[in-house]
């Protein structure tokens, strides 16, 4: 090892911050995935959503 000139401090530093951010990633896709299953496909209506609101203004 003494033969890389790495700053072998940062590199891992680097490597858990990058661990970490793909593990938080992960972790929302999971949540949005959970959402998206408690929504049944096709009832929403989004047109009819947006009628609504101008509908009300």
């Amino acid at each position: 090892m003494g033969r890389v000139q790495e700053d072998w401090a940062n590199y891992l530093r680097r490597m858990i911050e990058r661990r970490i951010r793909e593990h938080e990633m992960i972790e929302a896709s999971r949540k949005i995935d959970e959402i998206r299953m408690k929504t049944k496909e096709g009832l929403y209506d989004a047109a009819k959503s947006i009628r609504e609101d101008r509908d009300r203004t």
